[in-house]
Formats: C-alpha cells, sequence, structure tokens
C-alpha cells in the first residue's frame, strides 16, 4: 500500500519533499527496525507488540538525550514509527477504519505514514488538533493527493464525537460539524 500510494504521489511531489520521503522510506527496510517488529511481535502478539515497539521508539529519544535537549530528527523519527505501527495493527486486527468519503479526526500531529494511510484508505480529508507546518512532508504529500487538511482545531476533541457529520475545507482552514 505505501508503494503504491507514494509511487501516486511522486509526480506531484517537490524535489525537497521527494528526499524526505526517500528518507522516510529507508526506515521500511531498516533490518533492525524489522527484527525489532518480528521479535517482539513474535513474544508478545501482534499488537502489544507493536505498542511496545512505538513506545519504544517513542520514549529512545528522551532516554538517550540526558541534560540535552531532545533532536529533532530523532523525535520525527520515532512519530513516524509510532503511525506506522498504528497503522500494521489496525491492519493485524482488521479495523475498518475511516475509509472513503470519511474524515480522519488526529489528536496532536500529522505524520507522513499518517497521509500515506489516510491516501490509501480514499480517505477524504484530516482534521488535525496540533499544528501543521506548510514545509513539513506530511503536509506535501497531502498537497500531492489533494487531501484537504485542517489543523490547529482548540478542543477539537471537546466537541467532535465518533459519528459526527464534518465538513472541511482544506483552502478556508474550516470545520463544521
Amino acid at each position: 500500500q505505501i508503494a503504491r500510494t507514494t509511487a501516486r504521489l511522486d509526480p506531484e511531489l517537490t524535489p525537497e519533499n521527494r528526499r524526505a520521503l526517500a528518507g522516510l522510506q529507508v526506515t521500511l527496510q531498516d533490518q533492525r527496525l524489522l527484527s525489532l517488529l518480528g521479535n517482539t511481535c513474535a513474544e508478545l502478539g501482534v499488537v502489544a507488540g507493536l505498542r511496545k515497539v512505538a513506545r519504544d521508539y517513542v520514549a529512545a529519544p528522551y532516554m538517550i538525550g540526558g541534560e540535552r535537549s531532545v533532536d529533532p530528527w530523532m523525535s520525527a523519527r520515532a512519530g513516524e514509527i509510532e503511525d506506522l505501527c498504528l497503522w500494521l495493527a489496525g491492519e493485524a486486527t482488521h479495523d475498518p477504519g475511516p475509509g472513503p468519503g470519511s474524515v480522519a479526526i488526529l489528536a496532536e500531529r500529522l505524520g507522513a505514514f499518517t497521509v500515506i494511510w489516510a491516501l490509501a484508505r480514499g480517505v477524504s480529508g484530516v482534521v488535525v488538533g496540533g499544528n501543521v507546518e506548510s514545509d513539513a512532508l506530511a503536509a506535501g504529500l497531502a498537497r500531492a493527493g489533494k487531501l484537504p487538511i485542517v489543523s490547529e482545531v482548540a478542543g477539537l476533541f471537546a466537541w467532535v464525537r465518533s459519528g459526527d457529520t464534518v465538513l472541511i475545507d482544506g483552502a478556508q482552514g474550516v470545520l463544521r460539524i
């Protein structure tokens, strides 16, 4: 799904986004990650194993950073690994999740793997409680896939519920319930 979706987006990507995507795709060939995923899932089961790997990756930048600040690259990679693990867990449990015509609603951040997942599933739009940097790979992928995004929606989960009908206008940054 990742290869098919990114191949479809490639002609529309900027050179910077194409380079960033190539770097992200290296993650899928990381033998240490693949071995860790395989071994942990074999030991704990698929969903529990993916949960542990995601948690370990998210915690790693803080554990090795010591007193210094967290490396932004490591933090971003950890977020992408977390998103990939969520995608794999959904596939493993046959969770239908959002599909064609639906809107994905995310609490904090939008990563590249989440955009690829949304485009692969035919999601119509994405709403994010947090900020989405316009020059980030996730935003570039969304633009290439013509996936509207509305971000920085304060209090998003205070008033949006599962099953609500939502309309988003990515160009204007408007969300209507």
